[in-house]
């Protein structure tokens, strides 16, 4: 089933063939309605009225377009990550569709894209928003900790990284309930091997590193993610 969707900047859709679908999904042309934000690696926009969110993904090298067609492209990594993380019973946003670009195509400019729910109409933003905002004693900021790790200690639990972890990829609700985005993840066959916990560690550190410039998490909230999620120097003297 082909898929035609029409950017905002452009009246000419770019064609996907669609590899997901799923129940109440419009079936027709479906239009960009406004940006929410771009970055490299994607563009982010809303449509349906604003009560989803279309992701289109930019290829990063001329390798991606070959990955397209044995279905291992950053498309196919997020929404195999998606349903990975729901089925440990982790929040993911609920994905509609999903597609992956026709090669050639007129103006192609994206590899493929997913159209979500939209979190922030379901009450949720980012956790670094949270946190940047909120009080450092504050039960909610409390809250959205514990619930982070827990995540973590579950993940780790399943023998899972995941790759890109920072708290722009990480949503709460105000109940301090947490949602993963941008779901690329690794998927290990055990917990105990030594290249796992290694890897697992070094997407552990990346999130505590992450905002160097800036302060967001406290010490003492960097401290508790050491002790509780790291394997190795739990003391969290790296």
């Amino acid at each position: 089933m082909l898929r035609k969707i029409t950017l905002i900047d452009n009246d000419i859709p770019q064609l996907f063939a669609r590899i997901y679908k799923g129940p109440e999904q419009y079936d027709g042309d479906c239009r960009a309605e406004s940006i929410l934000e771009e970055r490299r690696p994607s563009l982010l926009t809303l449509t349906h009225n604003g009560e989803r969110v279309l992701k289109l993904i930019k290829p990063r090298t001329w390798h991606e377009y070959f990955k397209l067609f044995w279905f291992h492209s950053r498309v196919s990594k997020e929404i195999k990550g998606n349903r990975t993380l729901a089925s440990i019973g982790l929040r993911t946003p609920t994905i509609y569709e999903a597609g992956i670009s026709i090669f050639p195509a007129r103006d192609f400019r994206y590899i493929g894209y997913y159209c979500m729910e939209n979190l922030s109409s379901a009450g949720y933003q980012e956790v670094y928003r949270y946190y940047k905002s909120l009080d450092d004693n504050s039960e909610l900021r409390a809250r959205i900790t514990e619930n982070l790790i827990h995540d973590l200690l579950e993940m780790r639990r399943h023998s899972i990284v995941f790759s890109d972890l920072h708290l722009n990829n990480v949503f709460a609700d105000e109940q301090g309930k947490i949602c993963w985005i941008d779901t690329g993840i690794i998927k290990f066959r055990s917990d105990s091997s030594a290249r796992f916990r290694k890897k697992y560690d070094q997407s552990v550190i990346r999130l505590l590193d992450f905002y160097r410039s800036e302060k967001v998490m406290t010490d003492q909230e960097k401290q508790l993610v050491r002790q509780q999620c790291l394997f190795s120097d739990q003391s969290g003297q790296k």
